[in-house]
């Protein structure tokens, strides 16, 4: 069970498990509890590390990604709960040798999208606006990556000269840090900082990451 996420009537937890090396099944579950569903296959590949996005009521959409065997393309289409995939929404041509990171906004009307060492932020629009390109400068963009719940900038983790940060990343492309952990940015397995704001955008929880080391030594054995 990998990277869950609910619907946003809050009715099902939707997650993806592997079916054979070249193919994903998306699966929903009653937030109540039962057993879970396969109400869709994707080809996922490497290409990005998360398959499923959702916006936040009063919103429905949801959407899936896949990503055809030549990597030139990422695909969105969306994802109904109950009755699986639906109409394509969006490609957008990517880097084949790239691991995008994108998130639906809260109120459902676009994607963001990123790879990390392009250091910038796509912004596609599901209403037919072009698509926009936000730069970010001077950052070091790590792998998380979610919108602020008003769907005025994102949450994005960077590394630092003091180890790692998470970073508010306004649409003008104006940055600041929201929260930061000393220590070796290669710590702890290299794990990112990732920020998820409430639904009502009051709170922010923020995973970080520590580790530990210890040896001892024993004699007379």
């Amino acid at each position: 069970m990998d990277n869950a996420v609910v619907s946003p009537e809050g009715a099902w937890i939707l997650f993806y498990g592997q079916a054979d090396p070249n193919i994903k099944e998306i699966r929903r579950v009653p937030v109540a509890g039962g057993p879970s569903q396969v109400i869709a296959t994707t080809r996922f590949g490497n290409a990005f590390s998360n398959l499923i996005r959702c916006s936040r009521a009063p919103a429905s959409l949801c959407v899936m990604v896949e990503a055809p065997g030549d990597r030139k393309q990422i695909i969105f289409a969306e994802l109904d709960p109950a009755q699986g995939r639906g109409k394509e929404l969006q490609r957008f041509d990517t880097d084949p040798s790239g691991i995008y990171q994108w998130a639906v906004s809260p109120e459902g009307t676009r994607i963001a999208l990123m790879n990390p060492p392009e250091a910038k932020v796509h912004i596609l629009h599901l209403d037919g606006k072009p698509a926009e390109e936000i730069a970010v400068k001077h950052l070091n963009l790590g792998d998380a990556f979610d919108w602020s719940a008003d769907g005025k900038g994102i949450f994005i983790d960077t590394s630092t000269a003091k180890g790692l940060a998470l970073t508010y990343l306004d649409l003008r492309g104006n940055t600041r840090t929201v929260w930061e952990q000393k220590g070796n940015p290669n710590g702890s397995g290299g794990q990112s900082i990732w920020g998820i704001p409430s639904r009502d955008g009051r709170h922010l929880a923020i995973n970080g990451w520590a580790e530990n080391s210890n040896v001892w030594m024993i004699e007379g054995f």
